[in-house]
């Protein structure tokens, strides 16, 4: 691996646990409907939004009248709204890999395609938003992921090339955006297995962000590092 002056973190799935509650959420939705079919459905919804996953519903849900394809998503996003909260926490390692990057002197910014309020709401909450140095979210960006633009831009704010930089996804959405921006990516699979896609162009695939923090100590040395 070329040496690296920053890491570039997603957030849902990857630094807080949000994918693997609301994969919760549409499955309880699901039998809530006695529609088990549904529940599983959050596999094919994640990194998507919005009309997207209306028309994915529309694919896999066919015998289920479009009211209650709806009514089935504003349920979602009501217990959604009300368990996310209670049961949002940081993924295992978090801390730890960014303790380390910061005592090594890397740069470190945030990429998701979750808006502005929500993730500013949510890294505060878990008292992890002013660790970054730079942040850019989902509505801040005319294209989502796998598009490029979001990685491009935060490269950009930051003036680096994209062989300076290290990101760090779980979606497939996320390695494909990565990798077409010419970043090296880490894969942290949340509530998806990789794909062969997914394993032919991320540097590595891992459990969590230990094993994460393992491979930037063994392989990476940072270049630039910042004045303390």
């Amino acid at each position: 691996m070329k040496e690296k002056k920053a890491v570039i973190f997603d957030v849902d799935g990857l630094m807080l646990n949000t994918e693997f509650v609301w994969l919760e959420c549409w499955m309880k939705v699901g039998n809530d409907h006695d529609l088990p079919e549904f529940g599983p459905l959050f596999h094919k919804a994640v990194g998507t939004t919005g009309k997207d996953i209306e028309d994915m519903l529309d694919r896999e849900l066919p015998f289920v009248s479009e009211e209650e394809r709806r009514q089935l998503m504003v349920d979602v996003r009501k217990y959604g709204s009300k368990v996310t909260d209670d049961k949002l926490v940081k993924m295992p390692g978090l801390i730890e890999l960014l303790d380390y990057l910061e005592s090594e002197g890397y740069r470190v910014a945030v990429a998701t395609t979750t808006s502005r309020d929500l993730t500013e709401y949510r890294l505060k909450k878990e008292d992890v938003y002013n660790r970054f140095e730079y942040i850019l979210c989902g509505d801040e960006v005319v294209k989502r992921k796998p598009d490029p633009e979001i990685y491009l831009n935060v490269l950009k704010a930051l003036k680096l090339d994209p062989e300076e930089v290290l990101v760090l996804e779980d979606t497939g959405y996320g390695v494909a955006a990565a990798h077409a921006a010419g970043c090296d990516v880490i894969m942290v699979p949340s509530v998806n297995e990789p794909t062969k896609d997914e394993e032919d162009v991320a540097l590595a695939i891992v459990s969590d962000l230990y094993a994460v923090k393992s491979i930037i100590e063994e392989t990476m040395e940072c270049t630039n590092p910042k004045e303390i």
